[in-house]
């Protein structure tokens, strides 16, 4: 298996004997990696360079990530690349969904972009002086929901201090008897709110490691109380009611470092220069499918969740699903981009069209009018869903 230190070396050598073998007209079949060699296996079927790259990209992400199969639709892949490959280098990410979907035709751009991707790697481990984050909003009950009187299910919280930076988005989940998705998200933020102001200062001394903990007992906390409060609302006991829940996407930053804890569908992206790599996975049934190696199942809801806050166990006691847990680096002048799945799922339908929104929006100096740009594009898709977006970029003073 490919480690992550491995990746873009192996990415060179492979381009190397590509280029040594593309008078030949041949193209590339799969990869093999043995003995700390890469090697191609060539195919006499004619390819475009396009098609070659999806192949390398894909192969590479297989041979590092064995989860990551290449026959796993693109949609279903990006959506889920993170749990998949959670060791993937994150420079790597946008260059990886660009060639997934067949927008990489050039080798001497691919080159271009390894070359960078390794000068980021580099950028990202360097710690700066004089930073701060700042941070925007907003959020819509969606222009379609709205048509049918739904109330805004998506809470969302920031706390920004200097370098220091706690940031929320939980959205509730619509369909339950005990309770209601509102309440559910609601719940969630009061009590990350309340647990955050109160050991405010002791978090901002705690090492990564010890901020990942803090932030998977807050979920804990959330969860509990979420899970209590459907019971109390179950006159005939939860077991015969659905219970409420949530989805949320909790990180804090301590300077360039941030620790990231997500359940459910709501997504996080940093805005890199080469476009937002997806830093979360979304928790449904389709991915747990392909995680356990089984064929999609048309029957199933592949969209429902499996992993949220307001999460009970066979007993029907409080019990917090596994949070999906990333530590990164952020540079100067990059941007965090947290969202509900309103934004994801109605601005855009695919993710390559995704991305570039994303990127069209971020470029405004202003995050609050960049917010709004991206309000607005989940609208103009639909606004089938509530809508909330969060912007956060690190400066240097």
């Amino acid at each position: 298996m490919l480690s992550s230190s491995q990746i873009i070396s192996c990415f060179r050598n492979i381009i190397v004997q590509y280029k040594e073998k593309s008078s030949t007209q041949q193209s590339i079949e799969s990869l093999d990696y043995t003995s700390q060699t890469i090697n191609i296996n060539w195919s006499e079927e004619s390819k475009t360079t396009t098609k070659d790259i999806q192949t390398i990209v894909r192969n590479l992400l297989s041979l590092h990530a064995p989860l990551c199969d290449p026959k796993i639709p693109a949609k279903t892949l990006i959506a889920h690349l993170t749990m998949l490959a959670p060791s993937l280098p994150l420079d790597c990410i946008p260059l990886f969904q660009e060639a997934i979907y067949g927008n990489l035709s050039s080798i001497d751009e691919l080159l271009e972009k390894l070359t960078a991707i390794e000068q980021r790697a580099e950028l990202r481990k360097q710690k700066k002086d004089g930073i701060s984050w700042n941070i925007d909003f907003d959020t819509h009950i969606g222009k379609r929901k709205a048509l049918v009187g739904q109330t805004n299910q998506d809470y969302f919280y920031m706390h920004q201090d200097g370098e220091n930076l706690m940031f929320v988005v939980a959205d509730g989940i619509s369909i339950c008897t005990a309770g209601s998705g509102n309440l559910a998200s609601h719940i969630a933020v009061q009590v990350i709110n309340h647990l955050y102001i109160e050991e405010k200062n002791k978090v901002q001394n705690m090492s990564l490691q010890e901020i990942e903990v803090f932030l998977c007992q807050i979920l804990q906390n959330a969860n509990y109380n979420i899970c209590e409060t459907a019971k109390n609302l179950s006159p005939n006991g939860i077991e015969e009611e659905i219970p409420m829940g949530s989805t949320i996407v909790l990180g804090y930053a301590k300077g360039t470092d941030v620790v990231l804890a997500s359940l459910g569908d709501s997504r996080a992206y940093l805005l890199t220069e080469d476009g937002p790599a997806i830093l979360t996975g979304d928790h449904n049934v389709r991915g747990e499918r392909i995680r356990a190696r089984l064929p999609p199942d048309p029957s199933s809801n592949g969209n429902a969740l499996i992993r949220y806050l307001g999460h009970f166990n066979e007993d029907y006691e409080s019990s917090l699903p596994k949070p999906e847990i990333r530590h990164f680096q952020v540079i100067p002048g990059e941007r965090l981009l947290i969202c509900s799945d309103g934004y994801t799922d109605y601005a855009a339908t695919h993710h390559d069209d995704l991305s570039t929104l994303i990127m069209e929006a971020s470029t405004d100096n202003s995050l609050a009018h960049a917010c709004h740009l991206l309000v607005r594009q989940a609208n103009a898709g639909g606004g089938g869903d509530n809508i909330t977006v969060l912007l956060a970029e690190l400066s240097v003073h």
